[in-house]
Parts: structure tokens; sequence; C-alpha cells
């Protein structure tokens, strides 16, 4: 039964991965070539940062109250929706209701998938770590986006909008089998007038907090991935805009395989160390060493395929990061606020993103690339000396 619950994870991960990745690549390249500036860029993905630092809590609650299935069914339909609005999308407000819709999807789905992961696994014996499994999760998660990136990419040279409307329709498609393959079954929904909900989405919320007080672990893990979170984004935005400015257009797909191939190999190399026993602590500090040198040497290298090279190999570290951070919290957790701390630990990684995406915006437009980049790599080992305080 373990089996089958994780491997409905992993084609549920494929079927909404595939399709939302297919805008990734050229996203900021679609932005420009519908007249937004760097910092109209940067207030754009504000919108989806900051929209997700409002529902991440609400939806955690939802979730524990009305079942980690609903949640993420409703989530991938939301998001799907709000693809489909972008593609009619062409003025920066408008962009901005899309980015808002597609955080609510989001938002609902993030937390919601992991505890029911872990909760379905916990009720049928599972006994191995649970690192391991979410490092599966994030190689389907980097193949399914590096194929889908890969051919939004290739579309998006003869139309910068059509893998917008690709996207959205396969990811609808995607919330309709998964009415099929995720079974919670055992869930009991909550019986609750409005009044009561609303009462009991302030009890776990406090319980939630009162947690994260009393273990102050988890604290400073929210706030180490929020300062990563920060520091990446000016990579975030700015890589298809460099590439193709140092060696060109037809590269952009190329780089966004090679992109995802890299965290892939982060991923499963996390989830080997893993078995081998090395700590979580350990995995999120090499990961952070990793992006802080090799994003560093990308910012100090002008050469434009060199610069490629570097940005991939930081990748590897991002890979590692993200699974080891996930396990950590999710082994750091009780079952019953599982959801809701996971969506508030997202809700502050957003936080600290989305201030890293708006700055990013801004510098963007007033230095030069090469600069943010280098500032970037060496704010990474600050985050190693907030890591080190972990347990």
């Amino acid at each position: 039964m373990t089996k089958k619950i994780i491997r409905s994870y992993l084609f549920f991960i494929f079927l909404f991965r595939f399709p939302f990745a297919f805008h990734h690549a050229i996203y900021v390249l679609f932005l420009i070539d519908n007249g937004m500036s760097m910092s109209q860029i940067g207030l754009i993905n504000f919108a989806f940062l900051a929209g997700v630092f409002v529902f991440e809590v609400p939806t955690g609650v939802v979730a524990d109250f009305f079942g980690r299935k609903f949640s993420v069914v409703l989530g991938t339909f939301v998001t799907g929706l709000g693809s489909l609005v972008y593609f009619l999308s062409y003025s920066f407000w408008f962009f901005v209701l899309s980015e808002i819709i597609v955080a609510f999807g989001i938002s609902l789905i993030s937390g919601a998938l992991e505890a029911w992961l872990k909760d379905s696994l916990d009720m049928n014996g599972y006994k191995e770590k649970i690192g391991g499994v979410f490092s599966s999760g994030e190689i389907t998660t980097r193949i399914a986006s590096m194929s889908g990136g890969a051919i939004g990419a290739f579309v998006g040279i003869s139309s910068l909008r059509l893998p917008l409307l690709i996207s959205g329709i396969g990811i609808i498609i995607g919330a309709m089998i998964s009415i099929f393959i995720i079974d919670e079954s055992y869930f009991e929904k909550k019986k609750l007038g409005w009044r009561k909900s609303f009462y009991g989405m302030g009890l776990i919320v406090k319980k939630s907090i009162h947690y994260g007080y009393k273990n102050k672990s988890i604290w400073y893990l929210v706030l180490a991935g929020s300062m990563f979170a920060l520091v990446l984004q000016p990579l975030n935005m700015n890589w298809s805009i460099v590439f193709e400015q140092k060696i060109g257009l037809w590269i952009v797909s190329l780089a966004w395989v090679g992109i995802k191939f890299f965290e892939m190999c982060g991923n499963y190399l996390c989830g080997r160390l893993i078995k081998r026993g090395v700590s979580e602590k350990t995995l999120m500090v090499i990961g952070v060493i990793e992006v802080g040198v090799f994003v560093f040497l990308a910012g100090m290298i002008q050469y434009g395929w060199i610069v490629l090279v570097s940005f991939w190999l930081h990748e590897v570290g991002r890979g590692i990061f993200n699974p080891a951070q996930k396990a950590y919290l999710h082994d750091n957790i009780p079952s019953t606020e599982r959801a809701t701390i996971g969506s508030f630990n997202s809700m502050i990684v957003k936080l600290g993103a989305a201030i890293g995406w708006v700055g990013s915006g801004i510098l963007s437009d007033l230095l030069d690339v090469s600069l943010i980049w280098i500032g970037s790599g060496a704010i990474c080992f600050l985050v190693i000396l907030i890591l080190r305080k972990l347990k």
C-alpha cells in the first residue's frame, strides 16, 4: 500500500508540474514582449508571492479541516484557471490579477500535498525516512519541469503567448485526473458551521505559532529558508535575459533543460546521502555553500558559456537544499498541525522571495546583473550562519 501511495504522489507531481512549466522558461521574456519593465516584472511577481503569503495559512487550515485531497484538487483547478487568465491578459493589472489567482491555487496545494503523503504513509506503517520520498518528488518535479519548460520554450520561439494556453488546459486536465489518484478515504471531514470553522482556524494558527515558539529550530529553519529564497530571486528573474544577450534566444530552451537537470542531480544526491545517514541540517549547509560559490563565480565571469556552466552547477545546491529542508520540517512537526505549519513555513519563505523579487526588479533597472548575482552569492553565507543554529 505504501508503494501505491508514493506512486500516486509522484504521478500527481508530474501531472501538475509538466503543464505548469510550459511558460516558465519564457515567462520574463513574455512580460518584456508585452511592454513590462524589470521593475514592473518585479511588482507582478510580488503580487504572486504576496498572494501566497496571505493565502498560505488559511488554505492550510482548509486542508486540515476539509481534507488534503479537497485542497489539492481545488488548488490545481484554480492554478489552471490562472494560467488561462494570463493567456488572455495584455496589461500590467491583468497580469497582477492572474498572479493572484495562481497564488491562491498554489497555496491550496502547498503544505496539503506533503501532509497527505506523510499521514497516508504513517497510517500504513511506513518505516523509512520521509526525506527519501521527498527527494524522489523533487526529481519528478525536475523531470516534469525540464520537459515541460523545454517544450514551452521551443513553442515560444514562434509565439511567447501560446505556452500559457497549453499550460492552463494541461493543468485543468491534471486536476480532473487527480480526483481519481489521490485517496484520502480515511479522512473524516469536520462538520462545523462557518462560525465554529473560523474559531477552529484561530486555534490551529495559534497552536502552530506556539509550537514554533517552543521549538526554536523551526523558526531558524523558516528564517533560513526565507533568506535563501530572497537571494535566489535575482537569478530566477534574470537568467533568460542574460543568456539571450550573451548567447542568443535559441539557448533558452537548452539552458532550461540544463537548469532542471542539474537541480535534479542535487535532488538525487540528497536522497542518496539521507539514506547513508547524513543529517538534513548538514545537507542544507552543503546546498547553500554550493549555491553561494557558483553564483558568485557566475557574476564574476563575463564569457557567456562559462557563465552558463556556473549557473547550471549552482542548481545542484538548490536541488540538495529543498528536499532536505522539507524532510527536516516534517520530521519535527506534529501530524495534527502538519498542513498548517507547512503552509506557515511556505508563507514566510514566499515573503522572503517577494522581497527578493521586487528588490531584484528595482536593482536590475539600476545595476548590472553581474553585480546583483555577486551580492546574492555573498549573502548565501549569512544563511549558513542561521542553519548552524538548528539542532
